[in-house]
């Protein structure tokens, strides 16, 4: 025990001076490569899976992207699926928050390493107290997760599918760390016009997407013991729901081809679609592939901008784009202070969110690029499924099985770049780098 003890230490002082990002990219891949080996044994196989495919999953899952090239549900048996669920749980919540608190529950110290990794993977205030934030994370996510597992079970169970419990588990845990990844091979195409279900999965998502900052946020308010919501919460909660709002307009609008004259039924569909595609979730009750070109560009943008800063989706935030719409505006205006919500954006963040969209661009184009040379598939399409892999959404018009080699390695990448973050990748490329992510509570987090 005490040379196990010795070795540990030190490997932390090995790492104490390391880059945090080389470290955090490194933790990844060990996961891709743990969750590759357990998926491609046989007790985990339903069918004979090649190594692409599996790859494609684990990173998909650890992703919490959703894109498959292969049918979950057929595909793998219980044990393989329970082992995909594993990794969406950990891609969801950041393997970092596992580890840390395993660490906090057995008693052992918190490690200034282990806090400089921490927060490398979450831009937090500094003000924020890491270890009670690790607690009350895993303690958010279980409850929110158990009672969406038990709710889903009981709908489930009341429209006759076998299984309602398993169901409800993998399917509020996909939901909560909007990872899209379903057991049914067309997501809830079957389910399209089931309220309750779909309305269960879009709180989960949603809940999710905001992440727990802007829950303990509001929950404080609520109870007095905060005279207002932090800026960034402020910012999250405005973005969020109305990128919802306007894209269920947007889909309402345009997309022409709907089974249904029911004016519910027309809106359950758009703002189950917005909702999937702002919060990065990714599920989807129709068929992409009969969606009018319109409308799969003005999804490019709600795909790109989505997810919250310690929410549980991956791509650029919703912050990002509030730092960019006050970057806009105020150039609009000749104003030389750039403003969002009536509050000054300090120029360290809107550094930041300017670099991860040009970078982001970027990274999308060069993939498109390859992607064009090598696949026989609509470029429309290519953007589509590109944007939606590293937006960590899992939207795909239906091209994913038909890509291939090359075209399945590029998603790959796309897809683990929107997890880790584009920046944190970009700075991880750079031969040195130090990323600062906020300096107090006041401050927006990108």
């Amino acid at each position: 025990m005490k040379k196990i003890e010795y070795l540990l230490l030190k490997l932390e002082r090995l790492i104490i001076n390391k880059n945090p990002i080389h470290i955090l990219m490194l933790g990844y891949l060990s996961y891709i490569i743990i969750g590759l080996f357990f998926l491609t044994l046989p007790i985990s196989r339903a069918t004979d899976i090649n190594f692409i495919d599996n790859l494609f999953t684990v990173v998909s899952a650890l992703s919490t992207t959703g894109l498959t090239s292969i049918s979950i549900g057929n595909s793998y048996n219980f044990i393989g699926q329970l082992i995909i669920l594993i990794l969406i749980q950990v891609g969801g919540i950041g393997y970092m928050t596992f580890g840390s608190f395993i660490i906090l529950q057995t008693g052992h110290r918190f490690s200034k390493s282990r806090e400089k990794l921490t927060r490398t993977a979450f831009p937090l205030p500094e003000s924020l107290d890491i270890k009670g934030f690790l607690k009350g994370v895993i303690f958010f996510t279980l409850t929110i997760e158990l009672l969406g597992t038990t709710i889903l079970s009981i709908l489930f169970w009341k429209y006759g599918y076998e299984n309602p419990v398993w169901l409800g588990l993998f399917h509020s845990i996909s939901a909560f760390c909007t990872a899209g990844l379903s057991l049914f091979d067309n997501s809830f195409f079957d389910l399209k016009y089931n309220t309750p279900i779909l309305l269960t999965i879009s709180s989960l998502s949603i809940l999710g997407a905001i992440g727990y900052i802007v829950f303990i946020d509001s929950y404080l308010n609520f109870r007095k013991k905060r005279k207002e919501l932090t800026f960034t919460s402020k910012v999250i909660l405005k973005v969020t729901f109305l990128s919802i709002i306007v894209g269920t307009i947007i889909f309402y609008i345009l997309n022409t081809p709907y089974a249904t004259n029911k004016l519910s039924e027309k809106l359950l569909i758009s703002f189950f679609h917005s909702m999937s595609s702002v919060t990065t979730v990714g599920f989807n009750s129709i068929d992409f592939s009969g969606v009018p070109s319109v409308l799969l560009l003005s999804l490019y943008f709600f795909m790109l901008f989505g997810a919250s800063p310690s929410g549980t989706g991956g791509g650029l935030k919703s912050t990002t784009l509030s730092a960019l719409w006050g970057l806009l505006t105020s150039t609009l205006k000749r104003s030389n202070t750039i403003c969002f919500m009536k509050r000054k954006i300090p120029n360290k963040r809107l550094q930041l969110a300017a670099s991860s969209f040009v970078f982001c661009i970027l990274i999308v184009w060069v993939s498109l690029l390859v992607l064009s040379s090598t696949e026989s598939i609509a470029i429309s399409d290519l953007i589509f499924e590109s944007l939606s892999a590293i937006g960590t959404v899992g939207l795909s018009t239906g091209i994913t099985a038909q890509l291939s080699l090359i075209g399945k390695l590029i998603i790959i990448s796309l897809m683990m770049i929107g997890r880790i973050g584009v920046l944190t990748f970009g700075l991880a490329l750079a031969i040195s780098g130090n990323l600062e992510f906020v300096e107090g509570d006041n401050d927006l987090v990108i």
